[in-house]
């Protein structure tokens, strides 16, 4: 995985960091500064713009000009960092985005991110599949009571 020239920023620390994110969550670069709204990658651009702010110091106008986001979002994405930094797997990538930005050379375990987040991806399959199971239940409750109706009405 490549940064292309226009995604490059002139700073190598910033763009590994960026390239690291990537890796880490499993999305290419392209999509990390597009515009898609999908909630992973938007909790990755959330990620990066706080560890830009914060690690490299750059105004919300710099990290805005990264990320081809205005200072606006840059300012929203600093709010959501706050209520995401709760999630294991967003704290995972964090942590391991920040430890990486302060100590240069950093070899960074990728299965042991992984790993946090599929446990993460599998808590959100388990309350889907609960869901789906209390929906379904309630749908067969349903037809048991029109069979019953149906049964009275044949005596």
């Amino acid at each position: 995985m490549r940064l292309t020239k226009e995604q490059m920023t002139g700073d190598e620390s910033v763009d590994n960091m960026i390239l690291l994110a990537c890796r880490l969550s499993r999305i290419q670069p392209n999509d990390l500064i597009g515009s898609c709204r999908v909630s992973k990658l938007v909790d990755v651009r959330c990620c990066v713009a706080k560890i830009l702010r914060e690690c490299f110091d750059l105004t919300q106008v710099e990290t805005g000009k990264i990320l081809c986001k205005d200072h606006a979002t840059i300012h929203f994405y600093e709010k959501e960092h706050l209520v995401k930094i709760k999630y294991g797997y967003y704290s995972a990538i964090y942590n391991e985005l920040k430890f990486f930005a302060r100590n240069e050379g950093y070899e960074v375990d990728e299965n042991n991110i992984n790993k946090n987040a599929d446990i993460e991806n599998y808590k959100l399959e388990v309350f889907m599949l609960r869901a789906e199971n209390k929906r379904l239940k309630s749908e067969l409750k349903k037809v048991e009571s029109i069979k019953k109706s149906l049964l009275s009405l044949s005596i």
